[in-house]
């Protein structure tokens, strides 16, 4: 009778603990992005790298996705301050033969799951030869701040040379009135010239 009871008791607890560590699982696994299986939403980057600059800087884009459920914020080791899940998604830039490049960044590139994920996002680095890092607020678009609210297109012109760049025409330097919609593709052309 007691090694009955003691299996009874070991087999109870080891269900619990099988329970326990499944919901746990399962409540780990919400905060993870699942990929969405068909992208409706894009941002179209594309452009062209003067040829003198082709072995001479790298280009990336960068989006950015982030959680909109507060249930999945993540507090700091402090236990009082959190912030949004976030997920970069690196694209490095190759061009081809004429120096030129086009990719789509999907903006519903995750389903919105439990954390509800979505497009913080899309920027760029230009990395010169020397090392140096031309990434700003003028790198980019974000789906929080103001932009047009009929834009469809953003054009933006760099003139680099080995160890500096300057912003020589940008169509993103007016105050505007609304978000861009994350339900809506867009084109963005990046230009660098030497």
């Amino acid at each position: 009778m007691k090694k009955l009871f003691i299996f009874y008791f070991l087999f109870f607890v080891m269900a619990i603990a099988q329970s326990v560590f499944a919901s746990a699982k399962t409540h780990a696994s919400d905060y993870i992005p699942q990929l969405n299986p068909h992208p409706k939403y894009f941002m179209t980057v594309k452009g062209k790298v003067d040829p003198a600059l082709k072995n001479k800087i790298k280009l990336i884009w960068i989006a950015t996705y982030y959680t909109t459920n507060n249930q999945c914020r993540k507090v700091f080791d402090n236990g009082k301050d959190s912030f949004e899940r976030q997920k970069n998604e690196a694209y490095p830039v190759v061009l081809n033969k004429n120096s030129s490049y086009v990719l789509n960044i999907p903006l519903d590139k995750y389903l919105p799951g439990f954390c509800i994920w979505k497009a913080l996002d899309i920027s760029y680095k230009i990395i010169l030869a020397n090392g140096r890092t031309i990434y700003d607020t003028s790198t980019g678009v974000s789906f929080t701040l103001v932009h047009p609210s009929n834009i469809k297109k953003v054009t933006q012109v760099w003139r680099c040379n080995d160890s500096n760049c300057s912003l020589i025409t940008d169509s993103l330097h007016h105050l505007f009135n609304r978000p861009l919609h994350r339900q809506q593709s867009y084109e963005y052309e990046l230009i660098i010239k030497k």
